[in-house]
């Protein structure tokens, strides 16, 4: 409702190798991450964070992502919450393109 920031986490397993980026959106990626982290097989690290000049340019990223880039590459056991919002870590530079195409800036 008032979320204005994209943020794109690393999923990592529990020998530290890196798997899959998770992107989504947030009022606090900090906070967020906390939460999903509790939650999750896999733990996560912040990458990226991106703020938008509104709600709506930062709900179309995100939309623009999961339409344009192959998502969904974990599955539910895997990560809980917001497997649907995993792509390759291989599509980082793509999702940064997206987000700055809707006018996210990045913040850290």
């Amino acid at each position: 409702k008032n979320q204005q920031k994209c943020y794109i986490n690393l999923v990592e397993d529990n020998n530290n190798t890196p798997l899959a980026l998770k992107i989504g959106i947030a009022k606090d990626p900090d906070v967020r991450i906390i939460g999903q982290n509790n939650k999750n097989l896999f733990q996560m690290s912040q990458m990226s964070v991106y703020e938008f000049p509104t709600v709506q340019d930062c709900k179309d990223a995100e939309k623009a992502c999961l339409t344009e880039l192959k998502c969904g590459i974990l599955n539910e056991r895997e990560l809980k919450d917001g497997h649907t919002e995993t792509t390759s870590i291989l599509n980082y530079d793509k999702v940064v393109s997206i987000y700055e195409r809707f006018g996210g800036v990045k913040v850290s």
